[in-house]
């Protein structure tokens, strides 16, 4: 089962993109936000509490006296921020497909308000309600903001949404926020809300790059083809997980029709090979698990998004159940070897 209670965390790289923009208005990061810095565990994978990234925020305001300083902190986000999510996001067509990961792995960038998506049959509207948890108004605005920066970066466009709404009373000048969004922006409603239109949906990334994708796949590909001789049907059953986990969890259906072949058939071929398509997916799972725990550069986050799973505390529940101890365990093994 699904652990759907909020750790309340945003990812650690937020605390690096203030400390960065601290740091090019000629600040120190450590004098102006004191304690604060220095309870910031860049170490953790969870990331840092969400309301000591309030309160850092907060403080940076109070020090410059600017309140929609949060927006010029968004600013300065990119795709590579955020993990693999970001570089899986730039092999994206459009920002429909960027939408399809964000809604799936929200959770392992902002673990705080879970986003919605409302269809319309002229806009989408991704929707956070603050009803259930208000973060405050710093953390709503510079969410909504690195979200929107992320979109401009990948598109080119600054056009990028047509509606944006802020809980929370309104700040004393709003023009900075119409000027930043460069759209109708409304405050005080119970949920944060970017509007985007379908056309902009569409539009072709610039910055897409179908590259990070096909290295994960030949990756994925080139691991498999160093097991032993196995039945084709299970050398392409296994091809087809490896390259569609990076996508969410594939199921039966979805394999067979990568394979151009019905369900039944597939199933009756697995079965005739003395396997199931629930031991293949477990077996490939298993075998990048390994492979992506001796990259360094990957966080244990990051290899739950490449097997699919939607939470790092699924994936290590399931690693444990395979090899008795945590993947964290295992990476500390292998690099001590």
């Amino acid at each position: 089962m699904i652990n759907t209670e909020k750790t309340e965390r945003v990812p650690g790289v937020f605390a690096s993109l203030l400390y960065d923009y601290l740091q090019s208005r000629g600040e120190q990061p450590q004098a102006i936000l004191g304690q604060l810095y220095r309870a910031v565990d860049s170490s953790d994978p969870r990331g840092i509490r969400v309301k000591l990234w309030s309160d850092m925020l907060a403080l940076a305001v109070s020090h410059f006296n600017e309140p929609d300083l949060g927006l010029n902190v968004a600013e300065t986000i990119r795709p590579h921020h955020l993990g693999t999510l970001g570089y899986l996001a730039t092999a994206c067509p459009t920002l429909a497909e960027v939408l399809k990961r964000l809604d799936r792995y929200q959770r392992l960038v902002y673990d705080v308000v879970s986003m919605t998506t409302h269809l319309a049959p002229g806009h989408v509207d991704l929707v956070w309600d603050t009803a259930i948890f208000d973060p405050g108004r710093l953390v709503n605005e510079t969410g909504l903001a690195i979200v929107i920066q992320l979109g401009r970066t990948l598109t080119g466009r600054r056009d990028v949404a047509t509606l944006i709404t802020i809980p929370g009373p309104p700040p004393e000048n709003i023009e900075p926020y119409l000027k930043w969004f460069g759209c109708e922006v409304q405050f005080g409603a119970s949920e944060a809300l970017i509007r985007v239109s379908r056309e902009a949906m569409q539009i072709p990334l610039m910055a897409a790059d179908a590259n990070v994708v096909a290295v994960m796949e030949r990756h994925a590909i080139q691991l498999l083809d160093n097991t032993p001789t196995i039945e084709p049907v299970i050398a392409q059953v296994r091809q087809a997980i490896a390259r569609m986990l990076h996508d969410g969890e594939p199921d039966l259906t979805a394999v067979a029709v990568k394979l151009h072949s019905s369900t039944r058939s597939l199933q009756r071929l697995l079965n005739s090979a003395d396997s199931s398509f629930r031991a293949e997916l477990a077996m490939v799972r298993q075998c990048l698990a390994e492979s992506y725990l001796r990259d360094r550069g990957l966080s244990i986050a990051d290899i739950a998004m490449l097997l699919g799973y939607s939470e790092h505390s699924a994936f290590s529940r399931v690693y444990k159940g395979w090899t008795g101890i945590s993947p964290a365990d295992r990476r500390a093994s292998i690099t001590s070897n």
